[in-house]
């Protein structure tokens, strides 16, 4: 096919597949000639192709909003005759000669075809405003991950239950503001439409987390001293008494006497007042648990060695 359309000089465009608005004006004449033939098919449709050159007949006659005039009119210069305008006699030519006519017709045609050029560019101005108005760039780039629409229909299953959308793929090539390569699950490079696609979540394995975590040890020393500026969360503001309540002794006042720890780590001779109710309620807290653990309130290591 490629070799046919270099000796015809044809200039063959691929489109992305499952996207019929890439042949736009193709898909509008399917359209219309499929409401043509709903109307006069039979009940097993299948006597479709029999009114086809009627449909096409139609088709062609009729005068188009786009343009203005027929299709048959801006190819041969003339109305078709309609089989209820068969003249009787023969036709009445009012030209002196061939010449004349020739003359004529160019002129006719040239004029017809230069105001449906005319109207085809303001139809397509109005289109293009209508579809601008909704219309959105792309959000993907080279590198993202996205899912494609599964259109491929599987024989023998409910098209309601098969998967929507396959992936993740990625996103390896921009080919236009709307039109994509990606690499597929089978590592396959398509061609896909920017309609077709949808972002993926990003996913991190407990290594990527692990190793995102570890990252603070590239920081320098006064990236983590500001950080340590923060005002602190310690852990034992989560453990409260009910979630605290079912845990073994042994491990209940080990958690209790090493957070006071770090919340008394935290508090300097001579410090400033809080500047927060949350840091003053914080540093009560670490004092009184502190008092608590010295003070024998929780004395299960103590209760350990009397029974030993």
């Amino acid at each position: 096919m490629r070799r046919v359309c270099e000796l015809l000089k044809i200039a063959k465009k691929q489109t992305t597949p499952y996207h019929p608005a890439c042949n736009g004006a193709v898909e509008r004449l399917n359209q219309t000639v499929a409401g043509f033939l709903s109307h006069f098919v039979s009940r097993d449709q299948r006597d479709w192709d029999l009114w086809l050159p009627y449909a096409m007949f139609a088709y062609n006659s009729a005068a188009h909003e786009s343009t203005g005039e027929s299709p048959f009119f801006l190819l041969y210069g003339r109305d078709p005759d309609q089989p209820s305008e068969v003249p009787e006699g023969p036709r009445r030519v009012p030209y002196a000669s061939l010449d004349d006519y020739k003359v004529e017709l160019e002129s006719r045609l040239q004029v017809a075809r230069d105001i449906a050029k005319e109207s085809l560019k303001k139809a397509a101005k109005r289109r293009k405003e209508v579809h601008d108005r909704s219309a959105r760039d792309a959000p993907f780039n080279v590198g993202d991950s996205v899912y494609i629409e599964n259109c491929q229909r599987q024989i023998g299953l409910a098209r309601k239950f098969q998967t929507k959308w396959r992936g993740p793929c990625e996103v390896v090539e921009k080919l236009s503001p709307v039109n994509f390569r990606v690499r597929d699950v089978n590592r396959r490079l398509i061609r896909i439409h920017a309609n077709r696609l949808k972002s993926a979540p990003v996913q991190y394995s407990r290594n990527e987390e692990r190793e995102s975590a570890d990252f603070d040890g590239d920081r320098s020393e006064a990236e983590r001293a500001d950080s340590s500026q923060e005002t602190p969360s310690p852990a034992f503001v989560r453990q409260a008494p009910e979630v605290t309540a079912g845990m073994p002794p042994d491990l209940l006042h080990a958690l209790l006497e090493e957070e006071a720890r770090e919340v008394a780590a935290q508090i300097t001779p001579g410090e400033a007042p809080a500047t927060s109710p949350r840091e003053s309620q914080s540093r009560q807290r670490g004092t009184d648990l502190l008092s608590m653990t010295h003070e024998g309130r929780y004395p299960l290591r103590n209760r350990k060695a009397k029974s030993d």
